[in-house]
């Protein structure tokens, strides 16, 4: 019993130090390395554990891992009842921007990307001139809602903080982006309404366009914007339901535009419908009676967008596809484009105008106003009028008119301010205008003329608007960019543009961007097929802006 016994111990104890001796050879047996097999391994007629995952555990106390580090210990303690006592103080994106304003390194609104991974303009672009500080005055923080009327999902509300911060600089006029993004988020969250319901999805739709892309969830959006605003109404649009569809219809103008088709050869198109929302939300502001309605500081606004789209519209009907317009325009048919927009931009001017009276606008319509205008009395060559003194009479009225026009009052053009004598909080907005208006008076000298030549008019004008753009950096205005364009004659004047244009179109392409580099490089080759300007003005633009399947947006 005893042998069986010793025999039994001495067994498991050779079996101990056979198991022993196997993890000593497997720990001291080295890989070569060799594909697909390891030659050692194969000699000594095993599976390789080179390639297979091995782990290792340090042991509690072993400090020589270089996992293990020196424990670092705070310099002092609280006492128990005062770390239970204490607050943690959580810095938001609210304090940052607030940080960033205070400090003079804020982003402007609108200049910088309207998506994520653009360029940013800092401090040192203020430093290089480039462009101007934001008015203090005109600063709107988003505020948080304690109590928000419509019940959004997770996914909801990210789009509509991304609409807060980044989208919505996009759709908007430097002018007017932090009122008008105050405006669109209380129309969005007013009430629990249809109306409020159709604001809300066509922003949160504009947000997922600028984030994801045009992806079907932007589609379903549009969709519930379209239904919530149909829905409102079959019941009667009243009271502030006027302006809550007036901005939900520009806020679809503002997605179609925004919104790239792909097409055959690459390039990127834009959706035609843009002009269709856009005339529905003109019908609703002519329809109303203003001196019976209440104009809210919302209506102002919203007008205010309307109209700057309004006006770059006519520039977009005056020279696409003059025989397809009928069709897109909603069936209204001319042989001349200016006798299918001169009602109804006459009716807008008068808005705005009467709005003006009464409530005070920015003088930045002055602008606008002359460039409707101009839009509206340029006449073809082929009409009778074309011919008449009186015509040339009001051509030259216009000119003059626009020559003399400086921060909404009329000067001497020998006395018109220098930018760098505007305080920073105005520089850019009297910059933007002043592009405007040089933009207006070159299609007014050349479109009245019809000729694509040069004159010591247009030098001066087109190098007055060169000047100005190779400060400002981002430039989001389509119209007096690409009229300003057309008059590049140099390498360092298309140079600027095209700077001008990289830095507004960013790393995510939108569809008015890359249709108005593609119309401004196609202007550029028929310039230099054409050095002695033979070419019709009124001609070259037509053939340009037509040769687009869809109608584009200069605004």
């Amino acid at each position: 019993m005893v042998d069986g016994s010793a025999s039994l111990s001495t067994l498991q104890s050779r079996s101990w130090m056979l198991i022993q001796w196997a993890i000593a050879t497997e720990r001291k047996l080295r890989c070569d390395r060799k594909l697909p097999h390891c030659t050692s391994c194969e000699q000594a007629q095993r599976s390789c554990p080179a390639y297979k995952q091995s782990l290792s555990w340090p042991k509690p106390n072993d400090r020589k891992r270089s996992i293990v580090g020196p424990r670092t210990r705070p310099a002092s303690r609280l006492p128990a009842a005062q770390v239970k006592a204490s607050r943690w103080m959580n810095v938001g994106i609210e304090d940052i921007r607030t940080h960033l304003y205070i400090s003079g390194d804020q982003v402007i609104r609108g200049e910088s990307s309207s998506t994520c991974g653009r360029k940013s303009l800092t401090l040192s672009t203020y430093k290089q001139g480039e462009v101007s500080k934001p008015a203090r005055s005109r600063l709107c923080f988003t505020s948080r809602l304690s109590w928000i009327p419509i019940r959004l999902d997770a996914s909801h509300q990210t789009l509509l903080q991304y609409f807060q911060l980044i989208a919505s600089s996009a759709i908007s006029c430097d002018v007017m982006s932090q009122t008008l993004l105050g405006i669109l988020t209380r129309l969005a969250l007013h009430d629990d309404s249809a109306a409020t319901r159709g604001v809300l999805y066509a922003t949160l739709a504009i947000s997922s366009l600028f984030r994801h892309g045009p992806t079907e969830e932007t589609i379903k959006l549009q969709g519930a914007a379209l239904r919530a605003l149909e829905k409102s109404a079959s019941m009667g649009i009243k009271g502030s339901q006027v302006t809550q569809h007036v901005a939900a219809g520009m806020l679809l103008c503002s997605l179609e535009a925004s919104r790239p088709i792909p097409q055959i050869h690459g390039n990127y198109r834009m959706a035609g419908t843009w002009f269709l929302y856009l005339s529905g939300a003109k019908r609703l502001i002519q329809a109303g009676d203003l001196d019976k309605t209440t104009v809210s500081s919302e209506f102002i606004g919203v007008t205010n967008w309307l109209y700057h789209h309004d006006v770059s519209a006519q520039f977009s009907l005056r020279h696409w596809r003059t025989k397809a317009r009928s069709t897109v325009a909603g069936g209204v048919s001319s042989s001349h484009p200016q006798d299918d927009v001169r009602g109804n931009t006459k009716t807008m001017t008068t808005v705005v105008q009467h709005l003006s009276m009464t409530h005070g606008l920015s003088s930045s319509h002055s602008v606008l106003w002359l460039l409707a205008d101009v839009f509206q009395s340029i006449v073809d060559s082929s009409r009778p009028q074309y011919h008449s003194s009186q015509y040339r009479r009001e051509l030259e009225s216009l000119e003059h008119e626009l020559e003399s026009i400086c921060n909404g009052s009329h000067v001497l053009e020998d006395k018109r301010m220098d930018l760098s004598e505007l305080q920073s909080s105005q520089r850019r907005e009297f910059a933007v205008m002043e592009i405007y208006r040089l933009a207006a008076l070159i299609y007014l000298e050349k479109a009245s003329r019809h000729f694509s030549g040069s004159s010591p008019k247009l030098e001066m004008w087109a190098g007055a608007a060169f000047a100005i753009l190779a400060t400002m950096g981002v430039f989001k205005y389509n119209f007096p960019l690409f009229i300003i364009a057309c008059e590049a004659r140099t390498d360092e004047q298309r140079i600027i543009i095209l700077d001008c244009l990289e830095k507004t179109q960013g790393s995510q392409l939108m569809a008015g961007a890359a249709m108005l580099k593609d119309m401004i490089q196609t202007a550029w080759a028929m310039d230099d097929l054409d050095p002695t300007g033979e070419v019709n003005y009124m001609e070259k633009l037509d053939v340009v802006v037509s040769g687009w399947e869809s109608m584009p947006s200069f605004a």
